[in-house]
């Protein structure tokens, strides 16, 4: 083939080189550009006096305002000739005392954390009178949960109070402490029904021999110093090893994560009963001014207050708890 007759092929594929080779650049360019968001505005609407009387009342309606928006929760504690008596949890006097339903959401701050939440709110009252405080808290359980064991846990709530103006609701911070009082249904069970004791979860279960012991059942046989020195925690007064409560409440102090004190000889007191698919619980608190929670209630008109609710069948302990931030608590001059 001559050079003559090259030429025009020559010329093709340089063509078409120059042809991909600008596809190629054009292509990069536009991968590199931002998006170009184009928005269609709608056409204006016509005139109110132009509309049909069918269409007008439609657009009267949607002009409407809308339904407000739920008021916050809020506590109030009225004052009363006198506060309930706690032993009726069930007291007709409660029926009089306004109430609040406090949302709860699952605990997701600190670890252990608690995935989903399986209570959504709990219901609180409070009533006052000059000598004591009482809050009633209800929520739903579809089964009480009132032993531990491996693998099981038990109901519990909480209130919180800050004992200073500042104090954040995730229990407290350095230099800003807050009490809380915690209502637990184990104890409340011990309480109720006496302590429980491995036979009373396994029935077969068999014990050969505790030292220094003249029974197999725990709170019968380490009343002796000698029985006592096996049983350490016992030995040192630690409050969770007590086998012998008078109250299934816990008074404590924090400052932060991880820094729950236990407070002992707590003035306070609390009674639980489960019926009917709830826990109805009441906290009961003197107000003599003699401690810190008791001056802290009563020189504020209007404090703050949370709450925290453990779910045992869902497997709740510890951190992983259902909770809300602050709430204002006022107490009725």
């Amino acid at each position: 083939m001559s050079r003559t007759q090259n030429t025009p092929l020559l010329l093709a594929l340089v063509v078409c080189i120059l042809v991909v080779a600008g596809m190629m650049i054009a292509a990069v360019f536009l991968v590199g550009q931002k998006p170009v968001v184009v928005v269609v505005s709608p056409p204006p609407a016509p005139a109110a006096d132009a509309l049909p009387a069918a269409s007008a009342t439609a657009g009267a309606a949607a002009a409407a305002p809308a339904t407000p928006a739920a008021k916050p929760p809020e506590v109030i504690a009225p004052r009363v000739p006198a506060v309930p008596a706690l032993n009726d949890v069930f007291d007709a006097a409660w029926a009089k005392v306004p109430s609040a339903e406090v949302p709860l959401q699952p605990q997701q701050t600190a670890s252990p954390m608690l995935a989903a939440a399986t209570i959504a709110s709990i219901t609180v009252q409070a009533s006052r009178d000059d000598k004591r405080i009482a809050w009633r808290l209800t929520w739903p359980a579809t089964q009480p949960s009132t032993s531990v064991e491996t693998g099981q846990f038990a109901d519990a709530v909480a209130i919180q109070i800050p004992m200073v103006d500042g104090a954040p609701f995730t229990m407290g911070g350095k230099g800003m402490p807050v009490r809380l009082l915690h209502w637990k249904a184990v104890w409340q069970r011990d309480i109720d029904k006496g302590f429980q004791d491995v036979q009373d979860l396994y029935p077969n279960a068999w014990t050969d021999m505790y030292w220094f012991t003249p029974s197999k059942r725990f709170d019968q046989s380490y009343n002796e110093p000698a029985a006592r020195q096996y049983v350490p925690a016992l030995a040192a007064g630690n409050p969770m090893a007590q086998f012998d409560r008078k109250s299934p409440l816990e008074e404590v102090v924090a400052e932060g994560f991880g820094t729950a004190t236990h407070i002992p000889d707590s003035p306070s007191n609390a009674r639980g009963v489960w019926k009917d698919g709830r826990w109805t619980v009441v906290l009961d608190r003197p107000l003599d001014g003699n401690d810190p929670l008791s001056a802290r209630i009563q020189s504020a008109g209007a404090n703050l207050i949370s709450f925290a609710v453990w779910d045992g069948s869902a497997g709740n302990r510890g951190g992983r708890k259902h909770y809300c931030s602050w709430v204002p608590l006022k107490l009725e001059p």
